[in-house]
């Protein structure tokens, strides 16, 4: 018969190399074996008195359950007299001894249970816990300071992983108009305007999560009440609750896009301002001509004209001609005080500035609605006149904007009053026509904000209205009624109270 070459080490020899390579590995080892109705300790090994301070010795000497710390001593003792009976026992737990310094030791416990001749032997695995806990302690501490730091930021901050979001702070609520709740639980279609910009969106994601450095990306986020929050994007991954995440921080960027929008304006209006002045001194020097020699014809010609008939139709046409004249300068006169963007306040007159407005915007209304100007005298207000008149052109023509089409009922309002405690000056604006649903009136002096069609505005002239209002120390309020009409209220303080 074939006889192996090698000698095959018997069992007593390999666990005596298991537990000298236990003891060489540092492992914390112990062997419990049942005694009749007591459990003693059979073995433990150098890592375990390492770990524990006691000796093998005396950790021999020691009832099973003594290296247990005292609060978890009774559910280790019910584990125990379990294991004694038969009963199913955990392969794994974690619980906390308490070494010879008295230190408490959070521990993972790995059981193995076998019946023998003397009755159940269990081996025991230990493994410190002290390291996990720190790493998990400094984990939690540093979401903590995350959380801390993103609660508090004015930017929206949000983490997406598995493509969903998983966290979202308050700032993200708020630009979108929904809870935190809300938002995490809405996917990437709902929240964008535009569905290129989602899918356009996820591929990013997926090359930033490659490890892609890309620069930052605008999107048009959807609000919860149907408006548009523009936010530029950058994102960076992150490892976040233990797994691969994107950290990703959005600016709303419409108050830069309104500065921006104010610059050109402002550029515009100095452009405006340099043309009107040249479009006055080239008009105004023949205009001047013109109507001197007006007045000469007025005075010369009808005394030459014996006929009455025919004298009365040359004088016609000579004072005609005159007014014409007269209303190009006029025109010319306040289209370079609109024009011009300087900001010195002087006591003004409430009454020229609308007047100036309402002739301005003449060729417009007329097409639309009846104006009705009444009011009382008031005193004047600190303004500047060309700022002042720009409020009221923009407030009328806002309210012919609230007609579809002509019709004789159309009508605009204005009227200027006195407040009752005589340290303002109150010009309101009305309108009988659609009117503003109660969702948009809410919105209609935030910057870049419109309901026109793209083109037909920039949603900036309201906005721009309360602007000039509250640097000159009042308000603008409006209320509305759809089809009623609204109203527009400017109140401005007087300048001399005395």
């Amino acid at each position: 018969m074939y006889a192996p070459a090698y000698a095959v080490p018997s069992i007593h020899d390999l666990a005596e190399a298991l537990i000298l390579a236990i003891d060489r590995a540092g492992i914390g080892v112990t062997v419990l074996a049942q005694r009749g109705e007591a459990v003693v300790r059979t073995f433990s090994s150098a890592g375990l008195c390492e770990l524990s301070g006691w000796s093998a010795d005396e950790l021999a000497a020691m009832p099973a359950t003594a290296l247990i710390a005292p609060t978890e001593r009774s559910r280790m003792v019910a584990l125990r007299d379990t294991m004694l009976r038969g009963g199913p026992l955990p392969t794994r737990l974690e619980t906390v001894i308490e070494a010879r310094d008295g230190t408490q030791i959070p521990v993972e416990l790995a059981i193995a249970s076998v019946h023998g001749p003397d009755g159940l032997a269990s081996v025991l695995f230990f493994r410190d816990l002290r390291a996990d806990h720190r790493i998990q302690d400094a984990l939690r501490e540093s979401e903590a300071r995350f959380r801390s730091l993103a609660e508090a930021s004015p930017d929206s901050i949000i983490v997406v992983a598995g493509g969903r979001f998983i966290y979202a702070n308050p700032a993200t609520a708020a630009v979108l108009g929904y809870s935190v709740a809300e938002v995490l639980a809405l996917p990437f279609e709902q929240l964008l305007v535009h569905p290129e910009e989602t899918a356009e969106m996820r591929a990013r994601m997926q090359r930033i999560a490659r490890g892609e450095r890309l620069p930052p990306r605008e999107y048009a986020g959807r609000r919860r009440d149907g408006g548009v929050a523009v936010l530029e994007i950058s994102s960076t991954p992150i490892i976040y609750d233990g797994a691969p995440a994107l950290l990703s921080i959005g600016r709303d960027t419409s108050e830069r896009r309104a500065l921006h929008a104010e610059l050109m304006r402002a550029d515009r209006l100095a452009t405006l301002g340099m043309l009107a002045a040249g479009v006055a001194h080239e008009i105004n020097n023949p205009l001047t001509y013109t109507l001197i020699h007006l007045e000469q014809l007025a005075m010369t010609v009808p005394p030459l004209i014996a006929d009455p008939i025919s004298r009365g139709r040359i004088e016609t046409m000579i004072a005609e001609a005159r007014e014409g004249g007269q209303r190009v300068s006029t025109i010319v006169r306040e289209l370079l005080t609109v024009a011009r963007h300087d900001r010195e306040a002087l006591p003004s007159a409430v009454e020229a500035a609308i007047d100036a407005a309402i002739r301005l915007a003449g060729p417009t209304i007329s097409e639309r609605a009846r104006v009705a100007r009444r009011g009382e005298p008031v005193p004047l207000v600190r303004a500047n006149p060309g700022r002042l008149s720009q409020v009221f052109l923009n407030l009328v023509l806002n309210a012919a904007d609230a007609f579809d089409g002509p019709h004789d009922d159309n009508l605009i309002e204005v009227e200027i009053t006195r407040a009752d405690d005589g340290a303002a000056v109150v010009i309101t604006i009305a309108d009988n026509g659609r009117g503003i649903p109660a969702e948009v009136l809410g919105r209609i002096f935030e910057p870049l904000f419109t309901t026109r069609p793209v083109g037909a505005g920039t949603g900036l002239g309201l906005w721009i209205c309360r602007s000039i209002v509250t640097e000159l120390g009042g308000t603008l309020l409006a209320t509305s009624e759809v089809g009623v009409g609204s109203r527009m209220v400017v109140r401005l303080p007087v300048a001399d109270r005395s």
